[in-house]
């Protein structure tokens, strides 16, 4: 079975949905970086730091910790 970038990022997007609880990242949510020297992947946290009210760093600082 071939893992598709589309499954990933459903699956990314439903892990943060459960760590935040709530339904704000979507597959659409995920863009690939403008260098490929910072990764394959990226969720820019200012939009859905916006949404939620937060401070982007600390968003993103509780995403990772989820995946740790």
């Amino acid at each position: 079975m071939i893992y598709t970038l589309e499954q990933l990022k459903e699956e990314l997007a439903a892990a943060i949905n459960t760590t935040l609880k709530q339904a704000i990242a979507t597959p659409a949510s995920f863009v690939f970086p403008p260098d490929t020297s910072l990764g394959d992947l990226s969720l820019p946290c200012f939009a859905l730091a916006k949404e939620l009210q937060t401070n982007p760093v600390s968003l993103a600082q509780r995403i990772c910790e989820s995946f740790t």
